[in-house]
């Protein structure tokens, strides 16, 4: 599976908040160096507005549970919860529909 940006599929508006939540939850402390997209357990796939995975990130437990509260901030839902995983992602973070 692709990890970063996937070809082809639209990135939201939304993007820049996406990738100032990542930066929070993980601060780089080299941005040069920075790379959030390696070495981690658990695969957080995140929704355009049309409902297809635009980005993928890596990562661990508690980085994922840190992300997903930070992208609840700006609408968007797991929708994975308990099943384990959809499509390889144990994360996939879709605007909820009250957004």
């Amino acid at each position: 599976m692709a990890i970063g940006y996937i070809d082809g599929v639209d990135v939201p508006d939304y993007d820049d908040r996406v990738s100032a939540a990542i930066e929070k939850v993980q601060p780089p402390e080299d941005p040069d160096a920075f790379n959030p997209f390696s070495g981690d357990e658990y695969l957080m796939g995140i929704a355009n507005r049309d409902g297809e995975v635009y980005r993928v990130i890596g990562v661990g437990m508690t980085e994922g549970m840190r992300m997903e509260r930070e992208l609840a901030d700006l609408g968007l839902r797991d929708v994975v919860g308990e099943r384990g995983s959809v499509r390889g992602l144990q994360f996939l973070m879709r605007l909820d529909s009250d957004s």
